[in-house]
């Protein structure tokens, strides 16, 4: 017997979650408005993907493998951290180098998926929420506690999915205004570099 209400309650829950600021959703929103939702959909289908993999880890047993290796999620927060970091400082280069070349930006527009993979399989947050949350919602008591757990992060990365391609087309709407205004480009390249740097120290830090 599938509890249908407790399903309805993790998707309201993992879509107010999803929206939430943070470093992914952040990095979405300025990379569709500079580049074009073409950039922001492969960056989409990145961190989504990333999902996928933080449910695999779950659902196998992440609790045995912080058990083995406890300094494990430490040192995947340092690396991500740095990445974010790295992304950060490569917006603020880019705000200096930006190209006058309007064409430039639709071909830059096709990038990003495997930034944006990267971004979340470095977020160890990712899998502590789940494995914190999924047992709360398990909705059977037929299935086994790992099927639904997978059940759980498919329904999480349909909704982020849903979430992040609705972001992605609203921010892209100021991409044609953009395309001639370089100073406001430069502006929203040095925010985004200024803000995940920022977002790195603080999760360095946390």
């Amino acid at each position: 017997m599938i509890d249908l209400e407790i399903l309805v309650v993790f998707i309201f829950s993992s879509t107010i979650l999803t929206l939430m600021p943070g470093p992914d959703i952040l990095y979405l929103i300025s990379q569709s408005v500079l580049y074009g939702k073409k950039r922001g959909f492969l960056i989409s289908l990145g961190l989504v993907t990333g999902l996928l993999f933080h449910t695999l880890i779950v659902a196998f047993g992440l609790a045995s493998i912080i058990k083995i290796y406890p300094n494990i999620i430490f040192v995947i927060k340092i690396l991500g951290s740095i990445y974010i970091a790295y992304l950060g400082f490569i917006s603020i280069r880019e705000s200096y180098i930006i190209s006058s070349n309007i064409e430039s930006y639709t071909r830059e527009g096709y990038g990003g998926f495997l930034k944006g993979l990267i971004m979340n399989l470095l977020n160890p947050k990712v899998s502590l929420f789940f494995l914190a949350v999924f047992p709360g919602f398990l909705f059977s008591q037929s299935l086994s506690v790992q099927f639904q757990f997978m059940i759980l992060g498919c329904i999480f990365f349909i909704q982020a999915l849903i979430v992040f391609i609705i972001v992605t087309i609203l921010s892209s709407f100021y991409f044609k205004s953009l395309k001639k205004s370089f100073i406001l480009r430069k502006l929203i390249l040095k925010l985004q570099g200024i803000i995940l740097i920022i977002i790195s120290v603080f999760i360095f830090l946390v």
